[in-house]
């Protein structure tokens, strides 16, 4: 976008005319069946981008306004049909309307005129408070992936943007404070089957794992999946010979995708194995990690960062390379082929 970066974020300057225009805003108390939830002119709403409200994610705030009443106001914009539209305060408006009541105090504000502005008026006064934490809990990253691709529509429609992916995923990442990496991972959840979606909301695989398996066939992605709960629903225990015999019938499985390219079957069932052996190593050292902390009253040691362990692990493997026998040496090359594969797919998906 063409545009000086000065510190201040896009998110960061509505959230200034937010206030500012609060001083100039009524408040007044509007009758609950006159507000409507937040929805664009493409039919957007605030369900889709930060999930819907209930009783069970709202627990809080009901609690809250029977012990202590309702104090503050929503946000609302006046419309032409002489209605009122919610774009800070869905869940207190939920709460109140559960609690019998009829109106609610609102400060109205004037809809900007331009599509962009009430968008980023939208998005500012959800996520950057409790839009992204609801929406994690309640139905896994799926919802954050949304409000990044929502931004990301909203640059765009700017049409000042002129960048690459990668260009792009770093100035999401500049309004929600994270790295750029990260911002490929959440948006690489819209690319994905939808039950691998729910694996990842359920906690079945990890979004780091989800990620990389969206590049591949979504019949290796299902293969993936079914490795993965074949091993977690097993009677077996979770070890290091169960995991490599899971790894070793995948390795034999052909999608019914794949083309007569015996390579290129190698490659993808090799992709798919190497992603299960990381999931399943991952679930194995949580397990093990707990039991040492049930039995266990040691000081945690300083939690170390990806970078570090990783590196530790290599150090690790190279002092042990020689016990190694030649058909290990052949699994670990495939598992380094994996990495490889998908550092490099992160690269590719991020320089289209």
């Amino acid at each position: 976008m063409r545009r000086k970066r000065t510190g201040i974020t896009l998110l960061a300057e509505a959230g200034e005319k937010i206030e500012q225009d609060k001083k100039t805003s009524g408040r007044d108390k509007i009758e609950l069946s006159l507000l409507d939830e937040y929805t664009d002119n493409e039919g957007t709403t605030n369900s889709y981008l930060v999930g819907e409200v209930n009783e069970e994610n709202t627990a809080n705030i009901l609690k809250g306004i029977k012990e202590n009443g309702f104090h503050g106001a929503i946000d609302v914009w006046k419309m032409p049909n002489g209605r009122y539209m919610i774009f800070s305060g869905h869940r207190r408006a939920f709460a109140m309307k559960t609690l019998g009541n009829t109106v609610i105090p609102c400060n109205i504000y004037e809809k900007p005129e331009a599509e962009t502005e009430s968008r980023l008026w939208y998005l500012r006064a959800n996520i950057h408070t409790r839009g992204s934490a609801n929406a994690s809990s309640d139905g896994g990253h799926i919802y954050i992936a949304r409000q990044m691709e929502y931004l990301a529509g909203i640059i765009k429609m700017t049409g000042e943007f002129r960048g690459s992916d990668t260009a792009m995923n770093k100035m999401i990442a500049d309004e929600f404070d994270t790295s750029y990496t990260i911002v490929w991972r959440y948006r690489q959840l819209l690319k994905m089957s939808p039950r691998l979606v729910e694996a990842e909301a359920e906690g079945h695989i990890p979004l780091k794992q989800a990620a990389a398996l969206s590049v591949i066939d979504k019949e290796y992605q299902d293969i993936v999946l079914d490795g993965v709960s074949k091993a977690v629903n097993s009677n077996n225990p979770l070890n290091r010979d169960n995991i490599e015999k899971i790894i070793s019938e995948i390795k034999e499985i052909d999608s019914p995708e794949a083309t007569d390219n015996n390579d290129e079957k190698t490659s993808k069932a090799s992709y798919a194995a190497a992603i299960v052996s990381a999931v399943l190593e991952q679930k194995m050292n949580e397990k093990e990690n707990n039991h040492e902390a049930d039995i266990s009253k040691a000081t945690p040691a300083k939690k170390k960062t990806y970078k570090d362990t990783f590196i530790n692990n290599l150090h690790g493997f190279e002092k042990k390379m020689d016990k190694l026998q030649p058909e290990e040496i052949n699994e670990i090359r495939m598992e380094l082929e994996y990495i490889l594969t998908a550092i490099n797919n992160i690269g590719n998906n991020e320089n289209k």
